[in-house]
């Protein structure tokens, strides 16, 4: 069995403090959480966090390749909103791998995914500076 400790795509990152922005399954053959990831000092982009961060944040993917099997043992998606409006689902509180299964938890459920391999891709920040504690700037309205 392996924590987030011991699976080496995730040496680089703190997912207990990193927030779970959505959840993205397509059928029982693509799974991937979308992340506002904390990065730590040894990952290759970290830069030291803003004056008002406690952490470096990076938006990202938890990707998992060559899934075969999807299993909810619990699904609570339940939406949090910070005082400035922006919406997270929690964090990912745990993460291990037993053979080729990761069994993953938060407060947004738990759930168990075969899949050959899990990998943590940054994605390109957005125009504007993104974290879980900033709102994203709504649309203008429409005419």
């Amino acid at each position: 069995m392996s924590t987030t400790a011991t699976i080496a795509e995730l040496t680089d990152v703190y997912l207990e403090d990193s927030y779970v922005l959505d959840i993205i399954q397509t059928g029982d053959t693509q799974f991937r959480f979308v992340l506002d990831l904390v990065l730590t000092e040894t990952h290759p982009v970290y830069t030291p966090p803003a004056p008002d961060q406690q952490y470096c944040y990076h938006l990202g993917e938890l990707v998992f390749h060559g899934v075969r099997h999807v299993h909810w043992l619990r699904h609570t998606p339940h939406a949090y909103h910070d005082a400035s409006g922006a919406v997270d689902y929690g964090n990912i509180d745990r993460l291990y791998a037993r053979d080729r299964t990761f069994f993953v938890e938060g407060d947004w459920g738990a759930v168990a995914i075969t899949a050959d391999r899990v990998q943590v891709q940054l994605l390109p920040p957005p125009l504007a500076p993104h974290n879980a504690h900033q709102p994203t700037p709504a649309p203008p309205p429409a005419h």
